[in-house]
Formats: C-alpha cells, structure tokens, sequence
C-alpha cells in the first residue's frame, strides 16, 4: 500500500514538473495557439501507467486555475485549450460527474455552444439518472440557438429522469406556452447557488447567473426603451429618461446602466466584454490572414 501510494505521489509530481516545463516553453512562445499544453487523449492516457484517476485529478485542477484567469472573457484559442483538457478529463475519468457539470458550464462561458452540448450530452449518457445535464441542453438549445422544438426535446428529458428536479416539468410547460426557456435557468441557477460554497465553482456559476439575468433585463429594458420612443418620438439620450426599475446585475463588480453605440441599454460591464471580444475576433482574422 506505501508503495502504491509512493508511486502515485511521484507520478503527480513528474506529470507536473513535465507540465511546467511545456508550458514554460509555450508561454514563450509568439504564436498565441501555442500557448498552452494540449495534450492527445489517448497518448496521454498511456502515459500515465494506469493511474487514469490521479492524472485526471491534476489536469482538472489545472483547467480550473488557468481558465479562472479567463473565463470572464474567454478568446476562441482559450476555448479549444479548455476543450481539449476536459475531453482528456473525462477521457481518462469518464464517471467523474462535476467535469462534465462544470466543464459545460465553462464551454458555455467561453460562448463555445457545440462543446458546452457536448460536455451535457456525455455526462448525461453516463449519468443518465442525471436530469440537470438534460436540463442545461435544454437551456443551450433555448437561449442561444433558439430552437424551442430542441429545447422541448431535451427538457422532457430531464423531467423523466429519476433525480429531476421537481420544478423541471413546470419548465415543460413554460416552454410550451410561452418559449421561457431563459427564466427556466435563471431559476435552476439560483437553486444551484444555495447549496455551494465558495469555490471557483461557484465564480462560474455566479457569472453565468449574472449574464442570463442581465441577458432577461435587457429584454425588458428594450421594450421600456421603445415605449419611450413611442411616446416621445426619439430616442432616449440618457438612461436616467427611463427610469429602469431595477439594478445591474453587474453592481457589485463596478457595473452601471449604459446607453451603447447601438442605441441598446446594457450594463457598461457587459459593453466593455463585447468590445474585447469583438477586437479579439479582429485580432484572429488578422492572424489568420497571414
């Protein structure tokens, strides 16, 4: 048993001390796509000798502290970065049911719908007890791709599952009578957020609440925004003329209500994200063009 042990704690320090090396040299790098270790599943799965579970371990907890640098404004070579060491995760682990959780939350963050399906997809076909992995499919389906009849399809799903959640045929009927899908998951959100602790965990979770809030506001505000050009025949140039009735989401992080250069009303936190995404698009294209 000593020796067992003694193996697994040399084989946690090499892959690390490996780890280091790669991405020391990586880090020096020009090339932004170079920037991290992207490990191959299936190679690195013999690479560590059996000791599938402790090398998962240590590749998940590096995901965590590297994308938490990120998350809140996750480029496209981050996101496949992120993608390839949760497939290698859930590779060398595939019953550890938080990757899938939070791996899909993460995929979701970094505006990557396909990966974040696919991280639900495999962790429901694992678990398939599991109603809350049929659940944010659901949500994926409703808030980006806007496809109701997929997100029916899947929210059905998790209300058959054995470990739904009461609520979750309630959500059946919300998007059958009026395509709420996005106040489904503020709800399944801020259920999740009661029972966790502080963690990195809940800093994901907390920002995806925080978007499909301020995402829910925004509506909301658009349609005040439009009353208000009804009424008076143009567009409010301040948003103290609209008399918004309810908080930034993003408050507590410095947030405030703004008028952007598209005429719409968003958090000024929310603004400045778009703004470094839509200049690192730009930044991709050019490197691409090369």
């Amino acid at each position: 048993m000593r020796f067992v042990f003694l193996v697994v704690v040399l084989l946690g320090f090499s892959v690390q001390f490996c780890q280091r090396r790669l991405d020391s040299e990586r880090f020096d790098a020009t090339k932004i796509e170079e920037r991290y270790f992207l490990p191959n599943k299936s190679l690195f799965k013999m690479s560590v000798m059996g000791y599938d579970e402790a090398a998962a371990d240590l590749l998940w907890i590096r995901s965590i502290l590297i994308a938490s640098d990120f998350f809140e404004s996750c480029s496209p070579e981050e996101g496949r970065w992120l993608l390839s060491m949760l497939q290698t995760i859930v590779h060398l682990d595939p019953k550890e049911k938080t990757v899938y959780h939070y791996g899909g939350l993460m995929m979701e963050l970094c505006e990557d719908i396909d990966a974040s399906d696919a991280m639900y997809e495999a962790g429901f076909r694992a678990f398939p007890e599991e109603g809350r992995f049929a659940f944010m499919i659901s949500a994926n389906a409703s808030n980006y791709r806007k496809d109701i009849d997929r997100a029916l399809v899947w929210m059905k799903k998790a209300a058959a599952a054995p470990n739904s959640a009461p609520w979750y045929s309630a959500s059946v009927a919300g998007l059958i009578k009026k395509d709420d899908g996005l106040e489904s998951s503020i709800v399944y959100l801020e259920e999740q957020l009661k029972m966790m602790e502080p963690s990195p965990f809940r800093d994901y979770t907390e920002e995806r609440y925080r978007s499909l809030v301020h995402e829910s506001y925004e509506i909301k505000i658009e349609a005040l925004r439009q009353r208000f050009i009804g009424a008076t025949g143009s567009a409010p140039t301040t948003v103290e003329e609209l008399h918004i009735p309810v908080a930034d989401p993003y408050e507590k992080q410095g947030g405030v209500w703004i008028i952007a250069e598209d005429g719409i009303v968003r958090s000024s936190i929310v603004e400045t994200k778009k703004r470094r995404k839509a200049q690192a698009g730009e930044k991709e294209l050019l490197r691409m063009a090369k």
